[in-house]
């Protein structure tokens, strides 16, 4: 198959299109930036024109979007620019013929204060910050589009994905998993900013690769209202995260780091609730869960960024 990424040198997207292509699929990237660019990069939002040199494009799987710090610092930017990425990727589906599978990567914080007991796709969405908004009014654009236009769109509501970046340009390192493995590696300490009993889910950024090739080989089976949760088979607090990291540090790197709350620390209360994913298991998915292997790869990352020797029995 042959794949479009926007915002394909991201995060998530570096590690997708890695993945894609050693699977032996046919990967081009959209950008709206420089960072990571490869000969098959191209600039981003695309011209119907340079959509049709090309060639035959499959799938479009639309990453592209400011993160969550954007969206706390300059929230109005940040929708503008959310609801912009998402309707020039609608119009550019809707403008092939046929049109390509559409993939829209959102979030489980669309959810924001209705994250309670069991979270399935059909639970009303009640965004509470800037970001879940964001996504949630882009998750709209492609519900207008496929309606309207009839393009066969899926948004795939994704948890807390997490593993080794595929550059240091897009480590991520505020997120938690990024930022304890490059504690762990750079000092004796893991600090933790935020004091709470809420577990989170997790799932492992090959996991979430795995499951967007699988959604996008099946587009017949996608459900009617083209949403699906991707997670995982993590539901960590912070601090066991941080035991997890702890753990692994020791066995790879021969080195023990303690774990503390920052004196600033946060005091977070906790919300029960579970993630759902039978969607996802009851197409057939199967995960493979490998945290520990996602944490080794962070923290060799971080090693060569830093510094820090591997000890020989850590393979």
């Amino acid at each position: 198959m042959k794949f479009l990424l926007t915002g394909g040198s991201g995060y998530l997207g570096g590690r997708l299109a890695a993945h894609l292509r050693s699977r032996g699929h046919d990967v081009l990237i959209a950008s709206r930036s420089n960072r990571g660019k490869s000969p098959g990069c191209l600039p981003w939002p695309l011209s119907h024109e340079q959509l049709a040199a090309a060639g035959e494009i499959h799938t479009i799987v639309h990453l592209a979007s400011p993160d969550q710090r954007s969206a706390g610092t300059d929230s109005i930017a940040f929708l503008k620019t959310s609801v912009d990425l998402a309707w020039s990727a609608c119009e550019m589906t809707a403008g092939v013929r046929p049109s390509p599978a559409l993939i829209c990567l959102s979030t489980v914080h669309v959810y924001g204060a209705n994250c309670e007991g069991l979270v399935t796709e059909e639970k009303r969405p009640e965004p509470t910050h800037p970001y879940g908004l964001g996504k949630r009014l882009a998750e709209e654009v492609v519900q207008l589009f496929r309606h309207r236009n009839g393009i066969p769109a899926l948004c795939i509501r994704l948890s807390n994905a997490f593993g080794a970046p595929a550059t240091p340009e897009i480590a991520q390192w505020h997120l938690l998993f990024n930022d304890l493995c490059r504690q762990a590696v750079t000092g004796d300490t893991l600090t933790l900013n935020t004091r709470s009993d809420q577990r989170r889910n997790f799932v492992t950024l090959a996991d979430a690769a795995r499951a967007i090739e699988f959604l996008a080989l099946r587009p017949g089976e996608w459900a009617a209202d083209g949403l699906i949760h991707v997670g995982g088979g993590l539901n960590l607090t912070n601090a066991e995260a941080a035991e997890l990291i702890a753990q692994r540090t020791n066995t790879l790197l021969g080195k023990t780091v303690g774990i503390r709350y920052a004196d600033s620390a946060v005091t977070q209360p906790a919300r029960n609730f579970e993630f759902g994913t039978k969607r996802l298991a009851d197409l057939s998915f199967h995960w493979e869960n490998d945290a520990d292997g996602e944490i080794d790869a962070t923290l060799r990352f971080c090693v060569r960024q830093g510094g820090f020797p591997v000890a020989a029995a850590g393979g």
